[in-house]
């Protein structure tokens, strides 16, 4: 850092350094004196026990405003509260995904530099908590979790060596909107517009349970696609029966999904007993 102090100006600041009594603003002479003899704010940060940010603070204060001293009895923020009212609009407005996304804006608009853990400290005085929308559990039931365990394992018990089992399984990406964290007021909602778009994928996958390979396969009609995996693995395995394990989707539980199950000789169970589709 470049010296920004005349002589004058230089002795006056180590003679009122010598006969100050607040700390605080001592802390500050140093931080001015040193800066301007050249040392970096982050040997002055570390020097004086406080963040980079401060520091930084004090030297603009003086070169800016020749501010030493304090406005008030106790510690002060680095925005005015113009500059903090200012700055909770856009902060109710747009969800920041993290702390320091919030500093850069803060450095860029009011060129005031803020450590993170400040910024933190703010952010919670200010009434905002960093969450996430609460989801709905789509968990199965613990209680019917056990029963399908105790039945699954009593399957492979009985079941004969040669009829493979396979696990299914399905997945369908979406072009959407997807929520996430960032810091917003406490005890409010933010909404935040979707997309209306539906564009979607169908990808359906099924893991021998022995061998266990992988095979996936993608559909474009997604009401068809527990038939037509039923027929690629009959197709794969022609003449003994086959065993599929699935949860509960519409697509492997409909009338017609089970009924042409049954035609190929491929047994169905489904992750949840239920009156008509549990394992025998």
């Amino acid at each position: 850092m470049k010296k920004f102090l005349a002589q004058e100006e230089r002795e006056a600041l180590q003679k009122q350094h010598r006969s100050e009594k607040d700390r605080r603003v001592a802390d500050r002479m140093k931080a001015v004196l040193l800066a301007d003899a050249g040392v970096e704010v982050k040997i002055l940060a570390k020097f004086l026990l406080v963040n980079r940010a401060t520091v930084g603070q004090h030297i603009k204060d003086y070169k800016t405003q020749k501010k030493l001293t304090l406005t008030s009895g106790g510690s002060e923020g680095y925005l005015t509260k113009e500059q903090t009212e200012e700055l909770l609009a856009p902060l109710r407005e747009h969800v920041y995904a993290t702390t320091l996304e919030i500093c850069q804006y803060i450095e860029q608009t009011y060129d005031v530099l803020y450590h993170f853990r400040s910024r933190t400290l703010w952010l919670k005085e200010h009434g905002f908590s960093y969450k996430k929308p609460a989801p709905v559990s789509a968990k199965a039931n613990p209680a019917e979790q056990a029963k399908f365990r105790a039945a699954y394992e009593k399957f492979l018990a009985e079941k004969p060596a040669y009829e493979p089992a396979f696990f299914v399984d399905a997945v369908h990406p979406t072009m959407g909107t997807k929520l996430s964290y960032g810091w917003i007021p406490t005890g409010e909602d933010h909404p935040i517009p979707t997309t209306a778009s539906r564009t979607r994928g169908n990808i359906l996958g099924a893991v021998h349970r022995k061998t266990m390979p992988i095979i996936k396969d993608t559909y474009d009609m997604i009401n068809s696609c527990g038939q037509k995996i039923f027929r690629h693995r009959r197709e794969e395995i022609p003449d003994v029966k086959i065993h599929a394990f699935l949860d509960n989707g519409g697509y492997f539980k409909s009338l017609e999904a089970r009924k042409y199950a049954e035609k190929l000789n491929i047994k169905l169970h489904f992750s949840q007993r239920t009156a008509r589709t549990s394992i025998p």
